[in-house]
């Protein structure tokens, strides 16, 4: 307590019971005018939300107390130093590991387990996803030592994503554009933002306001680019194994005849 641990924590208890509401509002109607559960049922939905309130918000409180200064704190101090570049290979280390230690993305590899029947497993989507990340925050490192406009990113990479979601089957595309919001969750957002943030506010001839900002466009952009190669992939993969199955039955024909 006399580390100021918990301070603001009342703060994202309302936060998150704000979030939830409606969830529990629908969970009412559905009691009341839909179809009635029964009083176990009643009782696991409220230990449910309950537990939902409570570790939603120590997980915010630990991101706030934990991430984000220990991420301003390492942006100011490499930011300043001579050895600034190294935020470019550091920014590709933690923002993989801080995809993977993303809850929703998580989340989200097992969810499109199932609905994909395996077709996009979590081996796949994950190091995708995370690479994709890690990729990301290089660049907005990058951007901030160098004062690269952020539209000279954006625009040439929502191009290439919308190429490549032409090529790509319609399952990968729907995902990778998934993958690209869950991937801005609190840890990476908090964490990695205040890395770019702490960098620029150091660096000379840098602005926190204009190099600083723009991460979370970034990662979100990434893994749809990534997501959607991988769909290009398999599409062309895809179509060469019809090739050669086409192929055989014609050449099976032919000494059939």
């Amino acid at each position: 307590m006399t580390l100021g641990v918990f301070d603001g924590f009342l703060g994202h208890i309302q936060q998150v019971f704000y979030a939830l509401i409606p969830l529990i509002a629908v969970a009412l109607i559905s009691h009341f005018f839909l179809s009635r559960m029964t009083r176990e049922e009643v009782r696991r939905t409220a230990v449910g939300f309950i537990m939902t309130l409570v570790g939603l918000a120590l997980f915010l409180q630990g991101v706030v107390v934990g991430f984000e200064p220990v991420g301003k704190f390492i942006g100011e101090t490499i930011g300043k130093g001579n050895w600034a570049w190294t935020l470019i290979p550091l920014g590709l280390l933690f923002g993989t590991i801080a995809a993977l230690a993303e809850p929703s993305v998580i989340v989200m590899a097992h969810t499109v387990d199932r609905v994909s029947a395996g077709s996009i497993p979590p081996r796949l989507f994950l190091p995708a996803t995370a690479a994709a990340v890690g990729v990301a925050v290089a660049v907005a490192m990058a951007r901030v030592l160098w004062g690269i406009p952020l539209l000279w990113i954006l625009i040439p990479g929502y191009a290439i994503a919308f190429i490549l979601s032409l090529i790509a089957p319609p399952s990968f595309i729907g995902v990778a554009f998934d993958a690209g919001g869950v991937a801005t969750g609190p840890v990476t957002s908090t964490f990695i933002l205040a890395i770019s943030l702490g960098a620029a506010g150091v660096i000379a001839g840098r602005s926190p306001v204009i190099e600083g900002f723009g991460l979370v466009a970034l990662v979100f952009l990434f893994p749809v680019l990534s997501i959607t190669t991988l769909g290009a992939i398999f599409a062309r993969q895809a179509k060469k194994q019809e090739a050669a199955l086409e192929a055989e039955k014609a050449g099976g024909t032919a000494e059939e005849a």
